[in-house]
């Protein structure tokens, strides 16, 4: 475990910020702590498939990244060239990295997409994940929780 996964863990526990009652179970109990974190109980932005996001862009923007990937003077098009060749090559499309959020908001800013879109395209990347998987330690394990709370 990294020391970052480490001090999100020790927070976590600690902090117990959606309640889940991890205090009850420590120290005494590790083993259930990791069941209340690793329990697929919330949701979280995971990668989509080329297929998905094609189906997506169907549905309005394609015909506008389209038009800025072809604009040598967009402020969009290297970007939308990328995403056009992603959608070619089949590529998982990352919409839970920053990096792609932050061209999502460009097109946003820019015409390539409307605000309405790009929640759309949200909705379709939300995921099951557990605690764990938010918090960024997806797989703790009990030493895990007993070294985090030594930390």
């Amino acid at each position: 475990m990294t020391p970052a996964q480490q001090t999100a863990l020790r927070a976590e526990l600690v902090n117990d910020p959606k309640q889940r009652g991890y205090g009850a179970h420590l120290p005494g109990d590790p083993a259930r702590v990791v069941e209340l974190l690793t329990a697929q109980t919330e949701t979280m932005l995971g990668p989509l498939r080329s297929t998905t996001a094609k189906a997506w862009a169907a549905r309005g923007p394609y015909s506008r990244i389209v038009d800025a990937s072809n604009d040598a003077a967009h402020p969009c098009r290297a970007s939308c060239l990328v995403i056009r060749e992603s959608f070619a090559c089949g590529d998982m499309i990352h919409v839970e990295e920053a990096d792609l959020q932050d061209m999502l908001g460009a097109w946003i800013s820019h015409g390539v997409a409307t605000e309405a879109e790009v929640d759309a395209l949200y909705a379709l990347a939300m995921q099951p994940a557990s605690r764990g998987d938010v918090i960024g330690v997806p797989a703790p394990s009990a030493r895990d929780i007993i070294d985090a709370l030594k930390a």
